[in-house]
C-alpha cells in the first residue's frame, strides 16, 4: 500500500512539473490566446480610427481591453507588433511599454491594480469610445460604434461595466444603435 501511494506522490509531482504556465503576468486569469486571423481582424477593425495623434491613447485603451478579456500577454504583444508593423508606427516601443505597463510586467502590480489603489478603473472600450468620437474626433458615433462591435466580437467579451451607448446610426431613417456592453448586448433597430 505505501508503495502505491509514493508512485501516486511521484506521478502527481511530473502532472504539476508539466503544467504549463499560461502567462508572463503577475495576473493569473490570463490565459486566452489570440489567433493570427484575430490579430488581423483587430488590425482591419482599427484602420479608421488609429490615427497618427491618437495612436498612444489607442493602444492604451485597447491594452486595458485586452488585459480585462483575458488575453494572455504573449498574443497581446504579437497583436501590438502587428498593428505597428501594419500603421507604420514609429513609436512602437512606446505602444510595447504601454502594453507593458497595463499587465505590469518589470512592474510590482498590473496598471489595473494600482488604479483601484486611486479608486480608478483601468480604461477600455468605454474610452476608446469616448477618445475615439469626443476627445479626438476621429470618425463619427456610427463609424465608432461598429468599430467597438467588431473588437467585442474578435475578443469575445465586451468590456464589462462599461455604460449604455445609444448611438442615431442615420436619423433621416430613424436608424440607431443601443450597445450594452455589461450585458453583451448590441442592437440595432429602425
Amino acid at each position: 500500500k505505501e508503495e502505491k501511494t509514493e508512485n501516486e506522490s511521484e506521478e502527481k509531482e511530473e502532472k504539476h512539473e508539466e503544467t504549463p504556465i499560461m502567462s508572463e503576468t503577475k495576473n493569473e486569469k490570463k490565459e486566452k490566446e489570440l489567433s493570427s486571423s484575430q490579430i488581423l481582424e483587430i488590425v482591419d477593425a482599427l484602420k479608421p480610427v488609429y490615427v497618427t495623434g491618437a495612436r498612444h491613447d489607442i493602444m492604451m485603451y485597447l491594452s486595458g481591453w485586452l488585459y480585462k478579456a483575458g488575453i494572455n500577454y504573449d498574443s497581446a504583444k504579437k497583436l501590438v507588433k502587428v498593428v505597428c508593423d501594419n500603421f507604420k508606427d514609429e513609436e512602437c516601443n512606446d505602444r510595447l511599454y504601454t502594453l507593458d505597463d497595463t499587465y505590469g510586467i518589470n512592474k510590482t502590480i498590473p496598471r489595473e491594480e494600482r488604479l483601484k489603489e486611486e479608486g480608478k478603473k483601468l480604461g477600455t472600450s468605454g474610452g476608446l469610445f469616448n477618445l475615439i468620437v469626443n476627445e479626438k474626433g476621429i470618425t463619427s458615433r456610427e463609424t465608432a460604434l461598429a468599430v467597438i462591435k467588431k473588437l467585442g466580437d474578435i475578443l469575445g467579451t465586451p468590456e464589462p461595466d462599461t455604460p449604455t451607448v445609444f448611438g442615431i446610426m442615420n436619423y433621416e431613417k430613424g436608424l440607431y444603435a443601443v450597445v450594452n456592453s455589461s450585458e453583451g448586448e448590441i442592437v440595432t433597430a429602425m
